[in-house]
């Protein structure tokens, strides 16, 4: 994976059926990090599940919050808890 040396910041209502956008994103993330099809769907899985883990819970008008560190290594941090992706 490249060094893209970008992040992206999201925050959102915490309502369950905005993780399938943010699966989205992260997937392009991913790719544009130079990720394969993949490992950018594996790891928007396992951002999605974090995300949808955060959002459990939360106030209806509550807001999640995800950053996206294109690195190398890709994280995405979710409420305090990271998720990494290392590079092959």
């Amino acid at each position: 994976m490249s060094r893209v040396g970008f992040q992206l910041n999201l925050s959102f209502p915490a309502e369950a059926h905005h993780v399938a956008a943010l699966r989205d994103v992260v997937v392009q993330a991913v790719r544009q990090a130079g990720g394969d099809d993949q490992r950018a769907r594996d790891f928007a899985e396992q951002v999605a599940a974090l995300v949808g883990e955060s959002a459990t819970g939360q106030p209806r008008d509550g807001q999640v919050t995800v950053a996206i560190d294109l690195g190398p290594p890709l994280r995405a941090i979710v409420g305090g808890r990271t998720v990494t992706l290392d590079p092959e």
